[in-house]
């Protein structure tokens, strides 16, 4: 494991101390889970926005 420390504002640090009581997750665990879902999305983002710079065809939606 690799070890990261970081600073957040008031309101989100209760948001996490919250959704951590509430799911019965560590805050180390649920900011894992954050970071995860933040770094999928925003790679399917870059890995599409490749796809269409290269001009690769891509689907499109028609009439049904």
């Amino acid at each position: 494991m690799r070890n990261l420390s970081i600073t957040v504002n008031e309101e989100i640090g209760r948001r996490l101390d919250a959704l951590a009581d509430q799911t019965g997750n560590s805050l180390d665990g649920c900011v894992q889970i954050a970071l995860q879902e933040f770094l999928e999305g925003w790679e399917d983002y870059l890995r599409m926005v490749a796809v269409i710079h290269q001009g690769e065809a891509r689907p499109q939606l028609g009439p049904i």
